[in-house]
This record gives C-alpha cells, sequence and structure tokens, in this order.
C-alpha cells in the first residue's frame, strides 16, 4: 500500500459541534471518539470520515479553549506501511514523539515535523 493521508487534526472548542457541523453539512459520518485524562485536564477527540476513510479529527482539550480563527491546524496523520522504516527514511526536522504503540487506535505512531515545523503523525495499522 503507498502511504494514504489518514486525517487531519483540528483543535476545537467543542468537539461534539464540530462533528455534528461536518456530518449535517457534508457526507461525513460520525467515525470514533476516544479520550484520556492528563494534568492539565481531559481531552477528547471526536472523528469523522468520508467514504474513502479519510478522516477529520476534532481534538477538544480542556486546558485550550480558544484560539484565534483560523489557528486549531494541529497535524496531519499520514498512514506509511511500515512505521519503523519511515521513521527512519524521511528526511524529517524534529521528532515530537518516537514511534510507540497507541492502544486508542491500535496503531503504531510516531510524530515528526516537516521542514516548515508543522507536524505530521506517521501511522501504521495494526489490525490490517
Amino acid at each position: 500500500m503507498p502511504d494514504t493521508l489518514a486525517h487531519i487534526c483540528v483543535n476545537v472548542p467543542d468537539a461534539e459541534a464540530a462533528v455534528e457541523w461536518y456530518t449535517d453539512n457534508f457526507a461525513f459520518e460520525d467515525a470514533l471518539t476516544w479520550s484520556w485524562e492528563t494534568d492539565e485536564g481531559h481531552t477528547m477527540n471526536r472523528y469523522v470520515a468520508d467514504e474513502s476513510g479519510s478522516m477529520i479529527q476534532f481534538r477538544e482539550a480542556e486546558a485550550q479553549t480558544e484560539f484565534p480563527k483560523g489557528s486549531g491546524w494541529d497535524h496531519i496523520g499520514i498512514e506509511v506501511d511500515d512505521l519503523d522504516a519511515a521513521f527512519e527514511r524521511i528526511d524529517h526536522h524534529g521528532v515530537v514523539m518516537e514511534p510507540q504503540y497507541n492502544s486508542h487506535s491500535d496503531a503504531r505512531v510516531a510524530f515528526i515535523e516537516d521542514p516548515w515545523g508543522y507536524v505530521i503523525e506517521l501511522l501504521t495499522a495494526l489490525d490490517a
């Protein structure tokens, strides 16, 4: 399988409202929900998917409730066949998170920065 777009993540103050707006106005379906607790509070992740499986992830964090309009960009997720090989071969300009298992998505993931400082999540699903 070639590298494919898995999802785009944006930070929002209300993930439920974001899911509702995108499912009401576009051909997206409510796809996935997961959350976790940190010292800063609760973080909720809600996803919508199109018919091809591409998703938008809406992240609502208790510690982040206000964003200047259009500034909620978080990361882009790209699915790769072999996470460790991709992590080693890509000329990344910063490691945000080393490769590791993510139990919420049953995938191995890593986060890197591109030359312009944008964060890219590399992921390999384990259920495939």
